[in-house]
């Protein structure tokens, strides 16, 4: 998914596209803002390799979700479809946190995500 208008500075267009480029290439899935002095620009990698989320122009959201035993075993059809969870509940959890809702969810590897709160300073890693 990308902007639904014309991004006026050549430059943060250009930006934007090495970094989907980037994203597609080592395989990584998220949202990404660049943000120019005038004007800011976002794109959303959903799909990656071991994930769920293929990409469909023809949906609505550009994207749908198809796991097949056939094409990736039992096992590798589960891991795909936890993978296109884990990325949607990470894009949810952000939107809901914007709209002043606080959610438990532990990613991969069982450690929190860490947050920033203006004048606290980071939580530790664990």
């Amino acid at each position: 998914m990308m902007n639904d208008r014309p991004i006026d500075d050549p430059n943060l267009q250009l930006a934007l596209d090495e970094i989907r480029a980037t994203m597609l290439r080592h395989g990584f899935a998220g949202a990404v803002i660049v943000v120019a002095p005038q004007e800011a620009a976002y794109t959303y990698v959903m799909h990656a390799p071991w994930s769920a989320i293929r990409p469909d122009p023809g949906s609505p959201l550009g994207w749908r979700v198809r796991a097949s035993v056939q094409e990736d075993g039992a096992e590798g059809r589960h891991e795909r479809l936890e993978g296109a969870a884990h990325t949607i509940c990470q894009q949810l959890k952000v939107m809901l946190r914007r709209s002043g809702l606080e959610i438990e969810h532990n990613p991969f590897g069982g450690k929190p995500i860490p947050s920033l709160a203006l004048g606290q300073a980071p939580k530790p890693r664990r």
